[in-house]
């Protein structure tokens, strides 16, 4: 009924918010996103309750089959074994049982709320996150003084939202962080990569899924394509450059391919016309991609790519079955980093760089074949939504977080058939 409906679109706030500005901890034990989800998850239980139920989704037994295999992945070497820690995947086994609950109650209260609203508020969700990327991206290109909390992500010591060329090409000494300097949007995200992953995955949705926005429809897409495009890593101007392939034939009338070529060519245009977002092109994107095709290995792209598999396979052959164990990718990298030619790159968090190494590395060959048949069961409805999804894969490696599965309910759902609808 109207209520009900009324009650799902009020809940859905929880996640998307939480996933658009809360990624991050900011000084809590775990994400805002997390604590988003397990509020969401009570109230929606709380509100709706039982009509949930006929929301199960036809893929929720591969949901549940991937879930046992993550916890199975922490048996094997509880009865012996080395590198493997308990208190990390005891915590990644929490995580798991949280956002498979909350992918489950996402997918349904959307459906309840209708895919057009939960488009507007997707939209509205993340074009609020890109506004704040876009204050604080001028704030940083003017110089003006902000809290390094708020500006520099989670790493402040650096400071994230730069992007210092001469250091990521191996000039350590001090002036690498003083010359060829060129700040990059991040928003409330840990560092730009990610933001830029967030804001291309709800664009995805946005452009994917058949819906034609109007009115103040067309500033919300604006403003989480330019703050997406602002962060100047590669992987989600990958991601991007994939989903206007894929968009291609929902522009079904030539006067609609005309209009959303102009409007990208004019928000190019506009975007170039400013010095400090013209030398964060040159110098992030196009001098990088120059230097990856003929100059200095790239430690992010040869680890993303390449070298996240060498890791995966080396962690599975532990256990080929059940892999090393959620929560415990950097615990046997770490333990194994002399073995591998990447080893000087491998300090700090290793997240699997890629979301099919982790899931292969932690779960093993039982996880990642229910970790793929999930995918492929959940998105088989929207051919270019998989493609998308599958891509993004290679963009954030992090599947125990709140992103990944969020918009994997949502990417899951049927596409809005009302051209309207995500206008209101």
């Amino acid at each position: 009924d109207d209520g009900e409906a009324r009650r799902a679109k009020g809940l859905l706030w929880l996640p998307l918010l939480g996933v658009a500005l809360g990624t991050r901890a900011f000084g809590l034990p775990v994400p805002l996103a997390d604590l988003a989800l397990a509020a969401f998850c009570g109230l929606s239980l709380l509100l709706l309750g039982p009509r949930l139920r006929p929301g199960l989704p036809r893929w929720w037994p591969a949901l549940v089959a991937f879930v046992a295999c993550g916890l199975l992945s922490g048996l094997p070497p509880l009865f012996g074994g080395s590198h493997f820690s308990g208190e990390q995947f005891l915590r990644s086994a929490a995580k798991l049982l949280l956002y498979a609950a909350a992918t489950l109650l996402v997918h349904a209260v959307a459906r309840r709320a209708g895919s057009g609203a939960t488009a507007a508020r997707l939209r509205d969700a993340f074009a609020l996150s890109g506004g704040i990327a876009l204050v604080i991206y001028a704030a940083l290109s003017l110089g003006l003084p902000l809290p390094s909390g708020l500006a520099c992500g989670e790493h402040t010591d650096t400071c994230s939202a730069l992007y210092y060329e001469r250091r990521w090409f191996g000039d350590s000494s001090p002036t690498g962080l003083q010359q060829d300097v060129f700040v990059r949007a991040q928003g409330l995200a840990s560092e730009p990569t990610r933001f830029g992953y967030l804001q291309a995955m709800a664009l995805g949705l946005l452009v994917l899924g058949g819906a034609a926005p109007v009115g103040r429809g067309r500033v919300g897409l604006l403003l989480v394509a330019a703050s997406a495009l602002l962060s100047f890593a590669l992987a989600p101007w990958a991601l991007l450059l994939a989903l206007a392939l894929l968009a291609l034939p929902h522009l079904r009338e030539p006067r609609a391919a005309r209009r959303a070529a102009g409007l990208a060519a004019l928000l190019a245009a506009l975007l170039l016309a400013l010095p400090p977002v013209r030398a964060g092109f040159e110098h992030a994107v196009l001098a990088r991609l120059q230097r990856l095709a003929t100059g200095p290995q790239d430690s992010s792209a040869a680890l993303r790519v390449v070298g996240s598999w060498r890791l995966a396979t080396r962690l599975a052959a532990e256990r080929p079955l059940t892999g090393v164990g959620l929560g415990n990718f950097d615990v046997a990298v770490a333990a194994w980093r002399d073995e591998f030619p990447e080893r000087v790159f491998l300090e700090g968090e290793i997240q699997g760089w890629n979301a099919l190494a982790h899931v292969l590395g932690t779960t093993g060959l039982l996880g990642a074949a229910a970790f793929l048949a999930l995918l492929a069961l959940a998105l088989r409805g929207s051919p270019p939504r998989l493609a998308l999804f599958a891509l993004s894969l290679f963009a954030d490696g992090a599947v125990l977080s709140a992103p990944f599965w969020v918009f994997l309910a949502l990417y899951a759902l049927p596409p809005p058939v009302d051209s309207s609808s995500q206008a209101r």
